[in-house]
């Protein structure tokens, strides 16, 4: 359906080019001012002040996933029915749900307009779409970390993936096929082999350095050698 809607919203947006500017989309001023300072995307004050951004949109996140509204918002993404019966509202919190990372989403797509100097509907593909998926996938779903995480991954990816074309492949080779089969590379090994994504491999290797010596395997091995004094 998510797939679906981003088909309908593209089209739509070419139909009202009068409004929308079609396939063309409109030219955005790629410098504005932020309580009197004038920022330009082609300076290092705009690049602070999107990581500043960042930053603090992380720590809203951080802060929303353990409050009580996160809490409801995990309920529901685990059991609909579960969170129902315990009394959250499932039309209430699915539309704040919305209505917050429409909000992140449109501050996002704000900035990369302003980072590009342009807007239109060639910008949001599908590619775009996996891309996000493979944020996810890779970081960990369900952390705000791992998708900081992810997002770090899929911006060195494709670096990487065309480094490996010139190294491998035939001269000429289309470098989006190759991003296609790698990226569904990734995503099928993360889901069968790491579910948690890198995050939650580094909350498993955190959690057993911070038992040791006396985790379970040391417990059990301590105990065994103990048995035969």
């Amino acid at each position: 359906m998510t797939m679906g809607f981003t088909y309908i919203i593209d089209e739509t947006i070419r139909f009202f080019r009068e409004w929308t500017g079609g396939v063309e989309g409109f030219l955005v001023s790629r410098s504005f001012e932020v309580a009197g300072f004038k920022l330009s995307s082609g300076e290092a004050e705009f690049f602070y002040f999107v990581y500043s951004i960042v930053l603090v949109v992380v720590m809203f996140s951080r802060f929303l996933l353990h409050s009580k509204l996160g809490r409801a918002f995990t309920s529901i993404r685990d059991s609909d029915t579960a969170a129902e019966v315990s009394g959250v509202n499932l039309l209430l919190y699915k539309v704040l749900a919305f209505a917050i990372s429409s909000f992140i989403a449109s501050l996002a797509g704000g900035l990369m307009a302003i980072t590009i100097g342009t807007i239109s509907p060639e910008d949001f593909n599908i590619m775009l779409s996996i891309n996000y998926l493979v944020m996810l996938v890779v970081g960990g779903m369900g952390s705000v970390y791992g998708a900081v995480i992810g997002a770090g991954f899929i911006v060195f990816l494709p670096e990487g993936i065309t480094a490996l074309r010139d190294a491998f492949l035939p001269p000429g080779t289309d470098v989006a096929v190759v991003q296609y089969l790698v990226y569904g590379l990734i995503i099928l090994v993360f889901i069968v082999f790491e579910p948690y994504g890198i995050y939650g491999r580094w909350l498993v290797i955190k959690a057993y350095f911070k038992r040791f010596p006396f985790n379970d395997r040391r417990v059990g091995r301590v105990a065994w050698i103990r048995r035969w004094r």
